[in-house]
This record gives C-alpha cells, structure tokens and sequence, in this order.
C-alpha cells in the first residue's frame, strides 16, 4: 500500500489491492534495490565464494551439497542422466542449468538472487492482505534476510531452501488471494503450478503446499462452492510442474527413490525427541553441546513474536485471522517438521549454516513481532503484557545435567582424553550401539570438548554401556554419564548465558 498522512491498518476488501511497486512512493522497489545491493556484497564478500581463497579456490562448490548442486546442473546441460550425478531433487539444479552454462563457477548467483526478490514479492503479495504498510513491511523483509550475518549468507550461498523459500512466499501470496480476493483463474493455474513445484526441490515440503491448498479449498467452500472449473485449471497448473518432472525422474532413477531421499529414510524424523530436540534448538544447548546459541539467544525478539502468535490463536474477531492462523499452521508444522529432524543439530546450525532450513519464516516471525508491537501502541490491555510474560517465565526452564549412574538411562557420555577434531567426531560416521541396539545412521553424534569428547544421542537416550565401531579411539575407556535435572532460574538465552559456565565445561 502506498504510504499516506493516514495509512490503513486494516485491509478493504471492497478495494483492489495495490501493486507492491505502485503509490506515491515506491518503498517497494527501493527495497528490492537494497536486497540486489545486500545480497551482491555477501555473496563477492564470502570468503566460502569461489575463487575468494587462494588455498581452497573451489569455495563452497567443495561442500558436499553445493558440489552436489553443481554437478547436477553440470551433468543436465551435458545430457548425462546416470543417477550416480544427480543426488539431490532435481528442481534447482533444472533451474540453474542455463546460468552454469553462461558463468560456470557463479552460475547459481542469478537464481538465487531472482529467488530473493520473488521471496519478497510473495511476503509483500501476502502482508497487504492483512493491511501490512509497506514501509513496515519492506522494513522487516530487509532486517529478517540481512541484518543477522550468519542469515545473510544462507541467502548468499546455493541452497535449497532459498527456491523453497520463494515457492512458499508465493504460494502463501497466491493463496491469500485466493482466500480474500476471490477466485481468478490465473491464480488457480498458479496455486497448483506452486503447491507442485514444492516436492520438486525439498520433498519435506509437500506438507507445507497441502496445508495451503486445504486452506484455500476450507475457504472457498465456506464462500459458497468450488466449483468444477476451479479444480481443473488448479490440475493443470500442477501438471505443468509435476509431469515433465516425474518423466526426468523416471528416465534417471526408474520407479527407484533418489539417493537424497534414501538418506533422509535412514537418518529420519524423530518426533519422540522433539521436546529434547526444542529445548536444546530454541533456548540453551550449553552445556550439553560444546559449542553453538540457541534461536531466541540469536533472536530474543522471537519472544514477542510467540506471543502475537498465541494471541492471534486465541482472538476470534480479527477479520484477517485465517490467513494469520493459515501462516502460524506453516510456521508451525515446518519447525516441527525440522526440528524433529536427527541431522538439525545446536552444533551444526550456525557452523554448517543449517539456518538455512528455517530462514523462509524468519520474514513471518519478524512480521508478528511487529504485529504485537503494532497492537500494544494501539490498543494497550493488560493481557498484551501478561502475554509475553508468561511464555518469558515458560522459556526459562532449564534443563542442566546431572550425573547419572550406570544403570539409568544417559542423555550425554563423556570420554577423557586427549581433543579430538571436529574431522574425527562430528564429521564422522560412527557407529554407535546400546543395550537396547543400534542408533542407526547419525543417531548419536559424537563432539569434541576440552576434556576429551562426548557422545550425545538423537534418537533415544543411551542405555547400559554404549559403544561403537568405526571411531578413531579405543571403545574401551571409562565413561562419566550425564542426565538431564528440570529447573527455572535465570533465562540461559539471555546474557550472561548462565548455563554455559555449568558443568560439563566445553
């Protein structure tokens, strides 16, 4: 919306919406301007970029993804469609094929960068149905993508998650012109075209689509009906996507699933964890993981952003509501879904940049922390303040560890002895095994700390005596086992960190 001497705050719906570039002032452009700038000066300044270290020249296309990524698009131009080339879903490698082929060692820079501003695109299509200024608006998609370096450069560097992230912010934008604006059939055509293309590039995300397409569908039959049309151009629109698709899947891998997928299958979704798993990803994982910050110690503001959350669950008179509860259901179930993930580790998500799995709601979030703040200046009510407070007390728990005995169940073991690297424990693939069996693949980690090194489980905790095979030391050597103890005290992602001075020392 364009900005005026007194800017709506709540969307017309007898009104057309406005272009996100149109009004007096075009904020909207001169942000896209400042994500090109932004997003150009990470990328050339990374010293993972290609060419930017003399000593690995190759950047992040020695990662295992990004060469992953790379010679995908590389084997496609090529016409080699051996499954052994082509690890990963196939999407962003078909979309950056024709740039590699144009700058081989950056080709990936112009779909990325064209994914960023789509993102935006879509967050603005979605924010104006719920009566968001653009400047406010702009503001928060600029400082949610850029203002956090460890952020910026999953935006900065090949990823998945950056078309994911712009499929999503489409979708959603599509969606809530669907859900307010009434039927069209273009955005029908697009809603399926999207809700499609989301399995093409990160599977886990099919969930994502289904939940808002059954969001469009709930509303349009409370509208009235759907009608026969609608479900045929919506077809059509994921045909498009879904067809050529499955016909490259198939000539490549057969009736077989790709090798990306057979490892998501082993390493898996631990939902049982999920508790352990929230604790030690959004509020403390020191001590029990030697190094990394929690989420809200990176992002204390996601404190008032829940809260918005939550009292947006519980109002029933916004008019604007199903699409704000449409997009706390996504937020949701993708943290979950992550979250839940045996790879997403406290130790990987800043190192290894695995923020990168979260940063398409970074945007959201930051829109609800505004939301609250918009609403407390507003509308002050006492329950705005017992409302952030309350979830201030709830994230003060703390779970700290404790000694455990050989014979209760482990959530940590502990070896003496000499450091080992991150290359001999963390990186490698051990083999590790229980009284109760094995962990399976990447269901304990091991993590070097200063007195030796540290076995923390994924999927389950360590019964009896835990050992393994495949690592770089004796099995043998005595163990100091650790439980977890529930407390509150002082928040552990607030400074100091007071749970980073506790027992077992990094």
């Amino acid at each position: 919306m364009g900005q005026s001497s007194c800017p709506r705050t709540r969307f017309q719906p007898d009104r057309k919406p406005e272009s996100v570039t149109s009004g007096p002032y075009p904020i909207a452009r001169w942000g896209a301007y400042a994500l090109l700038a932004l997003y150009a000066a990470y990328y050339f300044a990374d010293a993972a970029a290609p060419g930017n270290w003399a000593e690995y020249p190759l950047g992040w296309w020695g990662w295992w993804d990004q060469s992953q990524y790379l010679a995908s698009a590389r084997n496609l131009l090529s016409g080699n469609l051996t499954p052994e080339v082509h690890w990963y879903p196939l999407g962003y490698s078909i979309l950056a094929a024709p740039f590699v082929a144009v700058w081989p060692m950056h080709g990936f820079f112009f779909l990325d960068l064209g994914c960023l501003l789509v993102t935006f695109i879509g967050f603005l299509a979605f924010v104006r149905r719920i009566g968001i200024a653009k400047f406010p608006a702009v503001l928060i998609f600029v400082l949610t993508t850029f203002a956090y370096p460890s952020v910026a450069e999953t935006w900065a560097e090949p990823w998945t998650s950056t078309l994911s992230a712009a499929l999503i912010w489409s979708l959603l934008g599509c969606a809530a012109a669907l859900m307010q604006g009434g039927w069209q059939r273009s955005r029908v055509l697009f809603l399926g075209l999207l809700a499609a293309s989301l399995p093409l590039v990160r599977p886990p995300d099919l969930i994502l689509g289904t939940i808002v397409v059954a969001a469009v569908i709930a509303a349009r039959m409370k509208a009235g009906r759907i009608r026969t049309t609608e479900v045929g151009w919506f077809a059509i629109g994921a045909a498009a996507a879904a067809l050529p698709y499955f016909a490259l899947y198939l000539r490549i891998y057969g009736f077989h699933p790709t090798p990306y997928m057979g490892v998501v299958r082993d390493v898996g979704f631990v939902f049982s964890r999920l508790g352990w798993k929230t604790y030690v990803l959004l509020i403390a994982p020191r001590p029990w993981y030697p190094f990394g910050q929690s989420l809200l110690a990176v992002f204390p503001w996601l404190v008032i952003a829940f809260a918005e959350m939550l009292l947006i669950v519980l109002s029933r008179r916004q008019h604007q509501r199903p699409l704000l509860v449409l997009l706390i259901v996504v937020i949701v179930v993708h943290w979950i879904l992550y979250f839940a993930f045996a790879d997403l580790l406290p130790s990987g998500i800043w190192r290894f940049h695995l923020i990168h799995y979260l940063k398409w709601t970074l945007p959201a979030l930051g829109l609800f922390a505004w939301l609250f703040v918009e609403r407390a200046w507003r509308e002050p009510r006492w329950y705005h303040a017992a409302t952030p407070a309350i979830l201030f007390l709830l994230l003060s728990i703390r779970m700290t560890p404790e000694r455990a005995s050989a014979t209760e169940p482990a959530e940590m073991v502990q070896y003496a002895g000499t450091q080992l690297s991150l290359q001999e424990t963390y990186l490698r693939e051990w083999q590790f095994h229980d009284d109760s069996g094995d962990f399976g693949m990447l269901g304990a980690r091991a993590l070097p700390d200063s007195q030796g090194f540290r076995v923390l489980p994924q999927r389950r905790q360590i019964v009896g005596q835990l050992r393994w095979s495949n690592g770089p030391v004796d099995p043998g050597r005595p163990e100091i086992r650790w439980k977890p103890r529930i407390s509150f005290g002082y928040p552990c992602w607030l400074p100091p960190y007071p749970c980073q001075r506790l027992q077992p020392r990094s």
